[in-house]
């Protein structure tokens, strides 16, 4: 039993394998420590091409914000989706808005929408991080959004938590009580309970593992 039942894609497409490329982001990466990640992505992301990857990795240069390193936090529970912005955004599984809000700390979410689907396993809570503005206008908590319905897309670096365009998605199977917001990246001391409540979410992406 999985919480993935046939999910929509949520770029409304599953890409082909041809137009992905795996970006690495982790701290063992020296050519991004040495450039910084917007001159990394420039350099190594090919023209056309989804940037994608992240699931569990350990990335140092959060460091460079408050936000993280007050308590030291470098695990990436989501995966990242590389596009460009205005990219549009399609619900993966028929579910509700949970929440939403503008977290728009330096290197946070900026805005952000999170889902609340019910599955034959139970309860799954989706989050989209660095969306644009106008995702959030006319969103109301209990809203209904159909699987393969367009709700959201992707904020350009003003807006996004200064960030190159992306997609930060995630899924928890516990919302531990939060509304509009969940750690994205987490103590490494804390990767066993945040790995038993954070699923993979790539399957939502239409991506094969």
């Amino acid at each position: 039993m999985t919480y993935f039942n046939e999910p929509f894609p949520v770029l409304g497409y599953h890409p082909k394998p041809e137009s992905l490329q795996k970006i690495d982001l982790s701290s063992s990466n020296k050519q991004l420590q040495e450039e910084g990640l917007a001159q990394f992505l420039t350099n190594t992301l090919a023209k056309d091409k989804i940037g994608y990857g992240g699931y569990l990795e350990h990335r140092t240069f959060y460091l460079r914000s408050n936000l993280f390193s007050n308590d030291h936090r470098t695990l990436h529970l989501g995966i990242d989706l590389w596009m460009e912005a205005d990219t549009k955004i399609y619900c993966p599984l028929d579910g509700i808005v949970h929440s939403f809000a503008n977290n728009d700390n330096y290197l946070d979410y900026g805005p952000t929408i999170i889902l609340q689907h019910q599955t034959a396993k139970g309860t799954l809570f989706s989050l989209y991080g660095h969306l644009s503005l106008e995702s959030l206008d006319g969103l109301q908590t209990g809203m209904p959004l159909s699987k393969g319905t367009p709700f959201a897309s992707l904020g350009a670096e003003a807006v996004n938590g200064n960030w190159p365009p992306h997609l930060h998605l995630q899924c928890m199977t516990d919302m531990e009580n939060r509304s509009g917001d969940f750690p994205g990246v987490v103590e490494m001391k804390d990767k066993a309970y945040f790995s038993g409540i954070c699923p993979n979410p790539l399957p939502l992406c239409g991506i094969q593992s």
